[in-house]
């Protein structure tokens, strides 16, 4: 857990940071020193105003309160990640994807480049684990919508993902799977990177097997009008026709008008001779057309 234990390294300061996370929670950081913050983040520096007793306050939004900390920490001590006797401590994936984002909204590209780090290594040290790195799957969707301009960061995760998919049980966890089944852009990427590698990784068929939710083409309408064997081709006609619009239309929209409100489909069935068996068997009458189209009337 990130902590200021940091400031006590430095030079005490009188201003006053608000963090505002997007539950609407707002949390106050004192004793912190515009002009140290403005070495690493000018930006950040020059946000600071007279409050109302005198001393310097700004305001940020963060995804959480940790991650403020953890910006702050950086923009003091040059690195985010804390340590105890035993070394550092454990980060999330989704702590170093979320500081990708402030160092690209607060211009800090140190940070980025650390954090890119940082998710590098966490990727490399759980190959030699038998689990993956904490909240991948949270990481993943905080990437995918709030950085997908970075290729290089989303192609450390795929590399990571395609290489350890078996390993660490990835087809066969839960939150991976659903993470898969609804980010279409994702289960998509990991399918060109798994060929890009040449479909040598260990589970490279299941990749492409992860079930995926892709959205229905047709509307309820077009299914309703559907016919087994039939490829339907749609008559165009005007819904609601005005006054002016009767006398500009000419005898062929007329004709195609008055076709449709009958009943008649236009159905293109490619092989004649099964054409005409169904026919018989249905009982549906037909006129054949030289381009192998049929008019066929299905009375309601």
């Amino acid at each position: 857990m990130a902590s200021l234990d940091f400031l006590e390294n430095y030079p005490p300061g009188h201003a006053s940071l608000m963090v505002i996370t997007p539950d609407g929670t707002i949390s106050t950081i004192d004793n912190l020193h515009p002009a140290i913050i403005g070495q690493r983040c000018p930006l950040l520096e020059f946000s600071f105003e007279q409050g109302s007793t005198g001393f310097p306050k700004a305001s940020i939004e963060a995804s959480s309160h940790e991650v403020a900390l953890c910006f702050l920490r950086f923009l003091y001590h040059g690195d985010y990640l804390s340590y105890d006797e035993q070394g550092q401590l454990p980060c999330s994936m989704l702590i170093h994807a979320e500081l990708c984002r402030m160092a690209d909204v607060f211009e800090v590209p140190e940070l980025q480049v650390a954090a890119h780090a940082n998710i590098i290594r966490e990727t490399e040290l759980s190959c030699s684990q038998p689990f993956p790195p904490v909240q991948l799957c949270a990481a993943i969707r905080f990437i995918y919508a709030h950085l997908s301009d970075q290729q290089p960061l989303i192609d450390t995760i795929l590399n990571y993902c395609v290489f350890c998919f078996l390993y660490h049980g990835l087809g066969t966890n839960e939150d991976f799977r659903r993470l898969a089944f609804e980010l279409q852009p994702f289960h998509r990427d990991l399918c060109r990177t798994s060929f890009k590698r040449g479909f040598t990784d260990d589970g490279a068929v299941d990749i492409v097997r992860l079930p995926v939710c892709r959205p229905n083409p047709h509307s309820d309408a077009d299914l309703d009008k559907a016919a087994l064997g039939d490829f339907l081709f749609e008559l165009w006609h005007d819904n609601d026709d005005s006054p002016s619009d009767s006398i500009s239309q000419t005898p062929e929209s007329k004709r195609r008008r008055m076709l449709s409100e009958a009943g008649f489909i236009l159905v293109h069935r490619p092989k004649k001779g099964e054409e005409a068996s169904i026919a018989a068997e249905s009982g549906v009458s037909s006129s054949e057309d030289a381009d192998g189209f049929s008019l066929v009337h299905r009375p309601k």
